[in-house]
């Protein structure tokens, strides 16, 4: 009796069956289709004919796909992302993240001013660089502000300033001049203003003022004030005079009660408080030229002689 043995990669009744994906198809059996030796990547199963399900792929379907754009679309048989990869990933199995700086899709994006961001939308992870805000950190300061947080202010007479070190460097405002634009200038000669200088100052004691807005910035020696109305001089010597009389009439007043006090100790130590009864009450006025009433009455009685 004469035996037949199926071809390679078939197997069953009169070898009508066809293998699977057998990792090594000499080695299905011929009788059910086994595949000894495993199956190839990406299949998995008995026969070796079920692909790998959703999301993974590999020997025995063991690995599991990278972030794949469509997950769908992952090659069973090595993992490759065949429409590439979601946003933040990148190479052929979207397993690896974008580098530090970039994110988005095919990490084309890049980061804002900041040491890290998120990988997938750009947004950061840390405090924004001096000079910048915002989610991303890619929005400079505002007009006027800088430094960290933008948070400071730029001088009132720069034009803008720089947003992360406020240096005047868009230029000054009319009138001023420097780095950081502190450096008043303005007419020469002094005492105009306006863009030709042809402007008198509009204070009469201005010395100087400013070049746009005609605000007096210097006054004349002797004046002081927003307008240079304070006359100085005049000023010394008048509260100078005034407080020259107000001292005089301290002194005044302190020698009038000393004087008034000397008197009143006087006319107490020469009058005795046991004479002080017999003394006439209509004496005449002249008592105030007497130390006492003794000597007024000898004085009657010399008058009484005569």
């Amino acid at each position: 009796m004469e035996v037949f043995s199926c071809a390679v990669g078939t197997y069953g009744f009169e070898c009508k069956e066809t293998c699977g994906n057998c990792r090594n198809v000499s080695r299905c059996l011929k009788t059910n289709g086994k595949c000894l030796g495993g199956c190839k990547d990406g299949f998995q199963g008995f026969l070796c004919k079920s692909p790998c399900s959703t999301g993974s792929y590999g020997v025995d379907c063991k690995e599991k796909c990278g972030n794949c754009l469509d997950v769908y679309k992952c090659s069973y048989s090595n993992g490759t992302c065949l429409t590439g990869c979601v946003a933040g990933y990148h190479g052929n199995l979207c397993k690896t993240p974008c580098t530090l700086g970039s994110y988005g899709l095919e990490c084309r994006g890049t980061c804002g001013n900041c040491r890290m961001c998120s990988n997938t939308n750009g947004s950061c992870l840390t405090a924004c660089d001096v000079g910048y805000f915002g989610e991303m950190c890619k929005t400079p300061c505002r007009h006027g502000f800088f430094g960290k947080n933008c948070s400071h202010t730029c001088i009132k007479t720069c034009n803008g300033c720089n947003n992360v070190n406020g240096l005047c460097d868009s230029g000054c405002l009319l009138g001023w001049k420097g780095y950081f634009c502190s450096e008043l200038y303005g007419c020469s000669p002094k005492g105009y203003f306006g863009s030709n200088c042809s402007i008198p100052c509009p204070d009469v004691n201005c010395q100087e003022c400013h070049m746009e807005s005609g605000i007096c910035n210097v006054c004349k020696q002797g004046y002081k004030g927003q307008r240079c109305e304070t006359d100085i001089i005049n000023n010394i010597k008048f509260y100078s005079l005034l407080g020259a009389f107000c001292l005089c009439l301290t002194v005044i007043g302190i020698l009038i009660g000393y004087n008034i006090m000397i008197r009143k100790r006087q006319l107490t130590q020469h009058q005795p408080y046991d004479h002080q009864e017999s003394c006439d009450v209509n004496l005449p006025d002249v008592s105030r030229d007497y130390v006492n009433c003794e000597e007024l009455r000898e004085m009657q009685i010399y008058d009484t002689v005569q």
